[in-house]
């Protein structure tokens, strides 16, 4: 599969690349890894992003960025989708490209593109990048390796969750062989938090139930405590693992507004055997058995009892 996407984007005359909506540290690596993989074959591309998170502003320097796309191009790749859906309003380029190429590492992807390069036990989007890399002997320059080392990090916790293995070990040792400032990339995605979220996280504790004889940790924040620490949702949205540190949690819930009026979203971590995927793909979610997330509709109390109600840990 690998050697059809390098022939693809070699004969495409332009190529687009989108990732999920709000990307994370994941997207962001995997969609900077593939622009430049582009790079080094002379194809031209463009990055679609609706939105740039701060945290991640780093990686794009010298990289072509834009929210919209209006001339031609041919080819689409789609970066760390579970489904089509996730592409949000970039969709749209999807349907309307010649060849689409799916590379994903979620537990719930329905191989939607034409060609796919779909690995669900892999640690990362990022790690299925530097595997292309690698096989194709494409020449790794410091941006692609902050990218990739950034998507890595993201979604392995530091190299600490249950997705991470010899593989993903050998790919960081590998990029690192290049010189860039890995620490203080690391130490900005894992332990680096802002004033607001350090705020936010103490109203979700004081907030915090337990459910499920214990076994599940659940709270929340609201429009009002973003408003009054002038906070954005992105500080929010990594407060679901502060609570799945306190000990004896095994599945933490937390429930934070959306960008969309009248929805708010739920991220769930987890320890073995529980699926979080399962739960967030009834709510029209999905992700990983240890990490996922969906947006649910409705009032912070109606939103918060459905949660409640489909708890069967």
């Amino acid at each position: 599969m690998i050697d059809n996407i390098i022939n693809v984007i070699k004969n495409s005359q332009h190529v687009l690349l989108a990732a999920h909506e709000n990307p994370d540290g994941d997207a962001m690596g995997s969609l900077v890894g593939m622009a430049n993989i582009c790079k080094f074959f002379n194809v031209a591309y463009t990055v679609l992003l609706e939105r740039i998170p701060d945290e991640y502003t780093f990686l794009l320097n010298d990289i072509c960025v834009s929210q919209a796309f209006s001339g031609n191009y041919d080819t689409f790749i789609s970066l760390d989708c579970g489904d089509v859906e996730r592409l949000g309003n970039l969709k749209f380029y999807f349907e309307k490209a010649e060849s689409t190429i799916n590379i994903d590492h979620h537990e719930t992807n329905n191989h939607f593109g034409k060609y796919n390069y779909v690995q669900k036990d892999a640690s990362s989007t990022s790690e299925l990048i530097f595997n292309i890399v690698d096989q194709a002997a494409i020449l790794l320059t410091q941006n692609m390796c902050e990218a990739l080392f950034t998507g890595i990090v993201t979604d392995t916790g530091g190299f600490m969750h249950s997705c991470t293995q010899s593989s993903t070990h050998a790919a960081a040792a590998k990029l690192l062989q290049i010189p860039f400032d890995f620490s203080t990339i690391y130490y900005r995605l894992i332990h680096q938090k802002t004033e607001n979220t350090v705020h936010l996280q103490s109203i979700a504790a004081r907030r915090l139930t337990k459910l499920c004889s214990g076994k599940v940790f659940l709270s929340y924040i609201d429009d009002a405590d973003l408003e009054a620490h002038h906070a954005s949702r992105d500080e929010a949205s990594g407060i679901v693992s502060y609570i799945k540190n306190i000990k004896g949690c095994e599945v933490a819930v937390f429930i934070y507004p959306s960008n969309t009026p009248g929805a708010y979203k739920m991220s769930l971590r987890s320890n073995a055997p529980h699926d979080v995927a399962k739960l967030a793909s009834s709510f029209g979610g999905g992700g990983h058995v240890r990490a996922a997330g969906a947006t649910i509709w409705g009032t912070l109390s109606e939103v918060i009892h459905k949660v409640e109600q489909s708890l069967n840990f």
